[in-house]
């Protein structure tokens, strides 16, 4: 968690500030994820802070928090269609 939270100052992601008066606050929450090996041993235990998006209101703000995002796969089925 500590290191997660380093390079998020580093790349500067986001910054603390002030809560803005009227306003509903959106919670954040860690997840946990243990990575495994090919043998099943563990490779890696990682934690991720992430925003409790189901909390947020459609047509507040809704279009900054998200960006669409492609995949490879999605891109080739697109190209395959057209």
């Amino acid at each position: 968690m500590q290191e997660d939270m380093n390079v998020i100052e580093k790349n500067r992601t986001w910054k603390l500030v002030d809560k803005p008066t009227n306003q509903k606050v959106i919670d954040l929450k860690w997840v946990y994820k243990t990575k495994f090996s090919l043998d099943c041993s563990i490779n890696k235990l990682k934690a991720r802070l992430v925003v409790k998006v189901y909390h947020q209101q459609s047509e507040v703000y809704f279009s900054y928090i998200f960006a669409s995002i492609a995949t490879h796969n999605t891109i080739m089925l697109l190209v395959v269609l057209a």
